[in-house]
């Protein structure tokens, strides 16, 4: 199980030290605009009180990001991994990662019993799926520049979950119909969106 964990789950450490680096240059453009937007005099005064704020603010932006893709993420994989050792059913999931298929660009695999995303501790069985979707949501900043995301989504039980990101995979690639047609053979009553 400790592989599919590492699968499954963000690497923490990375993700740490990407959000220490965006800590600190973020932090530190703050006090450099500070300083240059104001007269010496008033800043010496002021200043560690604005150093303290801006600290503060920063922190908790960047604690909000942390939370939602570490902490989030590992406590809903907890939750399930508690499910399927109450049910008996890690050798399904053992199997399956050991002997699916790896498709997205290797951000899902495809078992006999379920899939396994990459990335956001999401492990379904087929029987708990009732609809699947590729989201594509593209945005267009103010310089003309445009950005694409793609995840794909399974729904169950009336909530929608991301399953992975699949950025890197290319919309004319087979894969996400093949997907759609094995889910439909494993379980009839899904939703493809």
């Amino acid at each position: 199980m400790k592989n599919v964990k590492k699968f499954c789950l963000p690497n923490r450490f990375l993700t740490t030290v990407i959000l220490l680096i965006v800590f600190i240059v973020f932090y530190g453009i703050m006090l450099l605009s500070v300083v240059l937007q104001n007269d010496i005099d008033d800043i010496s005064s002021n200043f560690p009180l604005i150093a303290i704020i801006g600290f503060v603010i920063t922190f908790l932006v960047l604690f909000g990001f942390y939370y939602e893709i570490i902490i989030k993420t590992n406590k809903r994989f907890k939750k399930r991994l508690k499910y399927f050792k109450a049910n008996n059913l890690e050798p399904y999931i053992i199997s399956d990662f050991n002997n699916g298929i790896k498709m997205f660009q290797n951000n899902v695999i495809v078992g006999e019993y379920c899939l396994i995303g990459k990335g956001d501790g999401l492990i379904v069985f087929y029987n708990e799926i009732d609809s699947f979707s590729c989201f594509i949501n593209s945005s267009t900043d103010d310089n003309g520049n445009s950005s694409v995301t793609k995840e794909l989504r399974v729904g169950s039980r009336g909530i929608e979950y991301r399953l992975c990101n699949v950025n890197e995979w290319n919309l004319y690639q087979p894969d996400y119909n093949q997907l759609c047609n094995f889910l439909k053979i494993k379980n009839p009553n899904i939703i493809i969106k």
